[in-house]
């Protein structure tokens, strides 16, 4: 009976974990999503989430499918808790950063075209203006760049109106706060000695006699595909090589394996392609950038979105149409 105290006072006194436990739940879906998250076994994270419960007198979680979600008691205490949850969570970083007098540091997490086509000048101009900020850019995969920021491995992420599927929308994340930063543009890329670049208008179905290096999930955006698609383009040719990344895409074509679409600012042509912006039915893909909801961007973040979008803005005004 006494251990069986014992236990019940742990669960009782540990407060701040049950919070963890319950908004890591939340936010993945299930217990043992949370428990491998936290580095805990399945029943404590439940029996933290329960006593939770017990604790407010309603229940919090129920539930679906193979997983669990939250109800409407769930939802408005993580709405509450979530700020807290994710300050307890970074508190030992700032403590540490704060101890030892080190650098403010900032993390921004982006895809590998954002980095290497997009960036460059940002980052120079950030880092000339703010030489006191420790900057760090990660290369991720779309998915892990929603993941990073909501963990709080990230203070910020970069990236384009696509899910990790990069074929769908993305649905947007309860936990995370989007804002539009720039625009891109669908670009045509072929051989600088192409049929396609030489004629002054390029229509969809003028495609059709030339395969794509495209690989099915790497057109630039739903309207690029839907505009394939309507074309009866999409899954009719047969290709030589099917490539996902730009810079895949860009050394294909070089090699004349096809031609490609891609997103791009379309400022700075590659000189050994012939690059045509196409029109605007293939729609203009959105770059947003990604922070945790509830939390203001510190002075130093909002300092490189502000950079960002001043540099990308002005690039778009200077963009130059392939022609």
């Amino acid at each position: 009976m006494a251990r069986k105290t014992s236990k019940s006072r742990v669960y009782k006194d540990s407060t701040a974990q049950q919070l963890r436990s319950f908004w890591e739940t939340a936010r993945l879906g299930s217990f043992a999503a949370a428990a491998e998250q936290l580095g805990l076994s399945n029943p404590t994270v439940w029996q933290q989430v329960r006593s939770l419960e017990q604790e407010f007198g309603e229940p919090l979680l129920e539930a679906h499918g193979r997983g669990c979600r939250l109800t409407p008691a769930g939802k408005i205490l993580a709405e509450m808790v979530g700020p807290l949850v994710d300050d307890l969570a970074t508190l030992r970083r700032r403590f540490e950063e704060s101890r030892s007098r080190r650098q403010v540091r900032l993390v921004v997490t982006t895809t590998p075209r954002i980095l290497v086509e997009d960036m460059p000048p940002c980052i120079q101009q950030y880092r000339e203006a703010h030489p006191d900020v420790s900057l760090t850019l990660r290369e991720k995969w779309i998915g892990d760049v929603h993941t990073q920021v909501e963990t709080g491995d990230a203070d910020i992420g970069i990236v384009m109106t696509r899910s990790s599927d990069m074929a769908t929308s993305w649905k947007e994340s309860d936990w995370l706060e989007y804002k539009p930063l720039y625009e891109l543009k669908v670009v045509l890329i072929t051989p600088r000695d192409h049929p396609l670049a030489k004629q002054r208008r390029i229509r969809v179905e003028d495609l059709a006699a030339y395969p794509l290096v495209n690989a099915p999930n790497s057109f630039p955006g739903l309207n690029a595909m839907a505009a394939l698609e309507e074309a009866g383009l999409l899954g009719k040719q047969v290709q030589l090589v099917e490539a996902f990344f730009t810079h895949s895409m860009r050394r294909c074509v070089s090699m004349g394996l096809g031609i490609g679409l891609v997103e791009s600012l379309a400022t700075d042509p590659d000189p050994t392609l012939h690059e045509r912006v196409m029109p605007p039915e293939f729609g203009r893909p959105v770059v947003y950038r990604l922070s945790l909801k509830g939390r203001p961007l510190p002075p130093h973040a909002a300092a490189f979105e502000e950079i960002v979008m001043a540099n990308l803005a002005k690039a778009k005004s200077n963009s130059h149409d392939g022609t």
